[in-house]
């Protein structure tokens, strides 16, 4: 076993002893989001959940990050902040397209896209959001929310970080039948 794969295997199972820990699936979500950007390099995780109809995602108040520098967590801060209010709709950006296609999206550049393509690209561009990673939490061929994953600098696809990322995430996934 190479040392990178147990690295990955000692970060999952620790994961997975946090995530066992759990009495619901908010304070799941709550240990894997800052577990999972320890882990794989992520400055911030954002969560996306469909409303009662099903028919929009509404921004969630848990959140995780792994950031040192107290200007940058002040504009994650912010950031968040002003994606409170936001409601979308299947397809819709980039939580809306994970959420209508049930399929991980790596998202270059933020900052970069035009708002249609990522609806909270100003504000994106104002606090510094650049990478972004979305990931949909299934259970029963059912979204029951989307995890966003955003870093505040530019990174080419990775294999490595986008494999563990979504091998974490499908821990949370193994954990829900004993809430659901």
């Amino acid at each position: 076993m190479s040392q990178l794969t147990k690295v990955k295997f000692a970060q999952i199972h620790n994961l997975s002893q946090k995530i066992s820990q759990a009495t619901d699936f908010e304070t799941v979500l709550d240990i894997a989001l800052t577990q999972i950007c320890h882990s794989t390099d992520w400055n911030y995780a954002e969560i996306w959940i469909p409303d009662e109809d099903n028919k929009n995602l509404v921004f969630s108040p848990i959140w995780g990050f792994n950031i040192q520098n107290s200007d940058d967590l002040v504009n994650l801060e912010q950031f968040r902040m002003c994606s409170e209010g936001f409601i979308l709709l299947p397809g819709q950006g980039l939580p809306g397209r994970v959420w209508l296609s049930q399929q991980p999206e790596w998202l270059l550049n933020a900052s970069d896209e035009s708002e249609k393509y990522f609806l909270r690209n100003q504000i994106a561009q104002v606090f510094n959001i650049k990478t972004g990673f979305g990931i949909p939490i299934v259970y029963n061929n059912q979204v029951l929310s989307i995890i966003v994953f955003f870093m505040l600098e530019i990174c080419e696809f990775n294999q490595r970080i986008a494999e563990l990322t979504i091998k974490m995430v499908r821990q949370i996934e193994k954990s829900l039948g004993q809430f659901y």
